[in-house]
């Protein structure tokens, strides 16, 4: 496997992270910049605890988590990304986009395990080419965070402009999310 192999499966894993970030930083005009760090340190520091757990221990816990991991993302992308559109629907306010709270720990927690859990099963892969694990985390490290990052930050100019709208795109995205991973998870099965 070369290290651009590396590098673009890197870029692939961290495409739902950024689009999480996206989704789910919609509802407020101003966030301080330390908040996007944190998103972006939080979604990567789960990326590379799944990483590691797929890489040294997967292919014991395999076996335990593989048949359930794309339904309990799929689940948890569901709740939230449903209750986002259900909050749309409600709220006849449509300036102001009311989503998470991105600076509650437990919510970044709950959305970067949701949307890392394939990165175990990369680990896991990645774990038996002989390439180095310092190369496979530095790129993670790096696409993490910067299109987390960037995600984070488009989707605050989103919710700026389009309000209460940018909350509904964002709760349909979530649920696409998870339904693009319930469907790769049951196609792999």
């Amino acid at each position: 496997m070369h290290i651009f192999d590396i590098l673009l499966i890197c870029v692939g894993l961290s495409m739902d992270n950024m689009a999480v970030a996206a989704a789910s930083s919609c509802g407020k005009t101003v966030y301080p910049l330390k908040i996007s760090f944190k998103v972006a340190l939080v979604f990567c520091m789960t990326g590379i605890i799944c990483m590691l757990a797929g890489w040294f221990g997967g292919h014991y816990l395999d076996r335990y988590i593989g048949y359930w991991d794309h339904w309990i993302s799929f689940f948890v992308l569901l709740f939230i990304g449903g209750k986002m559109i259900l909050n749309f629907f409600k709220s006849k306010d449509m300036e102001n986009c009311s989503v998470y709270n991105l600076t509650k720990t437990t919510t970044l927690l709950i959305l970067a395990i949701a949307t890392n859990i394939d990165v175990f099963a990369i680990g896991l892969t990645l774990s038996f080419y002989q390439i180095s694990l310092g190369i496979v985390l530095s790129f993670l490290i790096l696409c993490v965070c910067s299109f987390t990052l960037f995600g984070f930050i488009l989707g605050r100019k989103l919710g700026i402009l389009f309000g209460k709208r940018a909350e509904l795109v964002g709760g349909l995205i979530l649920v696409s999310i998870g339904i693009k991973i319930l469907t790769q998870g049951l196609l792999s099965v």
